[in-house]
């Protein structure tokens, strides 16, 4: 992107782009034109569709600097992402930086399936996971809805084949305990933990969605969890999100175990048991083996450490390896997540988590294995199953 004798003329919007987007196709940056307009919509500080309006603009000395260098990052392999420092996520803008995964389309579909599971149990709806499965018991891989998506990424539902599950006996929609929206005099019909959250993206874009939700998010990371409190606030929802940092249900742990003194003060400040009898989080008073939440969803990290597992190379060299490996075979915290999220779900509770592209037997597999019920898988774009949905059985014992 240097002007010579051969390049005359000036350096206007339209140019640049043409010329980046050629350069971008030879060093191999997957869609270049795309990747072109987000830098120098950053560059510039304007939105990218400003960019058409723009093209026979000529960007200042400033501007022209910030881009080059931002495209020679991208050139060598820096994601877009971490360059422009945001990245689009059900309809939503979200900040990220490296101590946080980027999101990706995949996820979407977590969310979307989480989105119509809790629509339908508040309409009173009791289809099961798997509705071919009449029996309700196992689904094999392969058995899960290849449509994949059911509610538009911050819009209302479209239509497609498979209904959503939803608890029988007593289900999520009875239970209405304080929580963090609270605040907002709503009645709370679910209560939702997501495992690893990251820039917040799926807690976010389900309290958008879902406003009769409470929240409760945590990460083994403080960098990324402060991602992502930044986020709810950006979004709004702030209020309805309890963020808290550590590994998995550890952070959750102080709720059920904290000093009788804290439990006395959080008690006053929070509210009591629900009429289930299992108080919540934010009363701080929960017993081992009190469920606490309706619903667990969980992006874990799914990568396998086994030489030879295809990760880009972008990714493996600038996202957080914490939230990427989990272990030889990709699965030591999907595993625990199967073992432990039992105590932590309301009787017939339901758990949504990603996984790899060839994970699913291995994942179904454990499920049912530890007799979790009604085991399915959605479809990504491509056909590969992504998201696995399970929900726990009414007789604990069953799991635990």
């Amino acid at each position: 992107m240097v002007a010579s004798n051969v390049d005359s003329g000036p350096w206007t919007v339209s140019r640049l782009l043409a010329w980046t987007r050629d350069y971008f196709g030879r060093q191999g940056v997957e869609s270049p034109r795309l990747c072109a307009e987000l830098l120098l919509a950053h560059a510039m500080g304007c939105p990218r569709i400003r960019l058409y309006t723009q093209y026979e603009a000529v960007p200042s000395p400033d501007v022209l600097d910030r881009y080059r260098e931002a495209v020679k990052a991208a050139a060598a392999g820096t994601p877009i992402a971490y360059l422009t420092g945001v990245k689009e996520f059900f309809s939503l803008e979200f900040e990220v930086t490296p101590d946080v995964l980027i999101p990706r389309p995949e996820t979407e579909i977590l969310v979307e399936r989480t989105v119509r599971l809790l629509r339908e149990s508040e309409a009173g709806r009791h289809a099961a996971p798997g509705a071919e499965d009449a029996a309700g018991g196992q689904v094999a891989p392969g058995a899960g809805d290849a449509a994949g998506a059911e509610v538009a990424p911050g819009g209302e539902d479209t239509a497609v084949a498979q209904a959503a599950p939803c608890a029988e006996g007593t289900s999520a929609a009875e239970v209405a305990p304080e929580g963090p929206a609270s605040a907002a005099g709503r009645k709370i019909t679910h209560r939702i933990l997501d495992l690893g959250t990251g820039s917040g993206c799926i807690a976010v874009a389900l309290a958008k969605n879902l406003p009769d939700a409470a929240l409760f998010a945590s990460d083994i990371s403080e960098a990324a969890t402060n991602v992502a409190r930044r986020n709810a606030a950006r979004h709004g929802v702030a209020e309805r999100i309890e963020f808290r940092v550590g590994d998995l249900f550890a952070p959750w742990d102080a709720t059920r175990e904290g000093a009788a003194e804290a439990n006395a003060s959080s008690r006053r400040e929070r509210g009591p048991a629900d009429h289930t009898g299992a108080t919540r989080p934010g009363s701080a008073t929960v017993s081992p083996g009190s469920a606490l939440f309706d619903v667990i969803v969980s992006n874990p990290p799914y990568v396998a450490t086994a030489p030879g597992t295809p990760v880009a190379e972008n990714v493996r060299k600038y996202e957080p390896h914490a939230a990427l490996f989990a272990g030889p075979d990709g699965l030591d915290v999907i595993r625990r997540i199967i073992a432990e999220a039992p105590r932590w779900l309301a009787a017939n509770g339901h758990l949504l988590m990603e996984m790899a592209f060839d994970q699913a037997h291995k994942v179904c597999g454990l499920l049912n294995s530890s007799h979790w019920q009604h085991v399915t898988t959605y479809r990504d774009a491509a056909g590969y199953e992504r998201v696995v949905h399970a929900r726990r059985p009414a007789d604990a014992a069953a799991v635990e």
